[in-house]
């Protein structure tokens, strides 16, 4: 598997007020890293132009609220001797893996701002982050699977619901979400 970071971010910065003191703030990034992970960020929020240190270089404080959803595909099935049955159906040894995660989160912070002209610029900014994801959502096979009690194929029954088995195991315990690759990006441009 290859590990690497690529990411595309793009930010929009409208200033509003009389005297432009105002912005609305507007992000997407999307970052590609450790293999096949994907994350997107999007997020919207507000500033506020504190001090004009020369002209067209001023520091704003702002704010922001972030959505947030990873996904990654977390390879195959390992070899467990046969089939793997769960409430949500029967799988086998290969079949792909998935996971995703989302939720949302809030910032503030503080940053630098230089107008290269009206219609673009380039800042540096510090920003605290803090929020919360929701439940990962694991699938196989793009079933989603809700159930704990998964087991192999040494069982008897008719189907996955009305199986009995003594070999209860955890398919995911060598399966990972890889996020060595992501760093965060302290200026934007």
């Amino acid at each position: 598997m290859v590990s690497g970071f690529s990411a595309i971010y793009v930010a929009m910065d409208y200033k509003i007020g009389p005297e432009k003191e105002y912005s609305l703030l507007l992000d997407y990034a999307q970052a590609f890293g450790g293999g096949d992970n994907t994350l997107n960020a999007f997020s919207i929020g507000g500033g506020c132009t504190f001090m004009d240190l020369i002209k067209n270089y001023d520091l704003q404080t702002f704010g922001k609220y972030y959505t947030v959803r990873y996904y990654s595909d977390m390879g195959k099935l390992p070899y467990y001797n046969g089939q793997i049955n769960v409430p949500e159906g029967d799988f086998n040894t290969g079949d792909s893996m998935q996971l995703n995660i989302s939720g949302g989160a809030t910032s503030i912070g503080v940053k630098s701002a230089y107008e290269l002209n009206p219609s673009s610029g380039v800042d540096f900014g510090f920003e605290y982050i803090t929020g919360e994801l929701g439940k990962p959502v694991i699938k196989i096979n793009d079933v989603e699977i809700k159930s704990s009690n998964i087991h192999a194929s040494t069982c008897s029954g008719e189907s996955s619901s009305t199986l009995s088995c003594s070999d209860f195991f955890n398919p995911f315990e060598n399966a990972s979400a890889k996020m060595d690759g992501f760093k965060k990006l302290g200026a934007n441009i």
